[in-house]
């Protein structure tokens, strides 16, 4: 793939994960929800990251420093969201962490989330498509 194709791969795969997280949060799983507005930011900062000219995009970063990798510049409110959306990736092997999110998750904070996130997604989005 060249560039212009995997930023385009980047963006559609952030917008299906944007809809998953519609639809996960509409059914009521707000964890899983949490975790795909995670997912679909960072997919977004990946394509900055390819537009950027960063060598590898694949890097295990967290979110903060994708977007310092990628040179991408944000007002200090989504800077800090960055940092908060890491507590949503929720590690397999670490069952405190899981069990946290799971009492924190309800409707109102996630809907909190969400919404910073779709702000989020906007401002990425408009970044990339110029």
């Amino acid at each position: 793939m060249n560039n212009q194709e995997l930023t385009r791969h980047w963006l559609y795969s952030s917008d299906v994960d944007f809809q998953a997280m519609d639809t996960l949060f509409a059914r009521g799983h707000h964890v899983w929800a949490l975790v795909a507005a995670r997912a679909a930011i960072e997919k977004l900062l990946r394509a900055c990251c390819v537009m950027a000219g960063v060598e590898d995009p694949l890097q295990d970063k967290e979110l903060p420093e994708l977007a310092a990798v990628a040179g991408v510049e944000l007002p200090d409110e989504q800077s800090t969201l960055l940092a908060e959306m890491e507590t949503f990736r929720v590690a397999p092997n670490d069952p405190r962490d899981e069990s946290l999110l799971y009492r924190k998750a309800n409707r109102k904070f996630t809907q909190g989330y969400i919404n910073r996130a779709v702000e989020l997604r906007q401002r990425l989005v408009k970044l990339i498509k110029g």
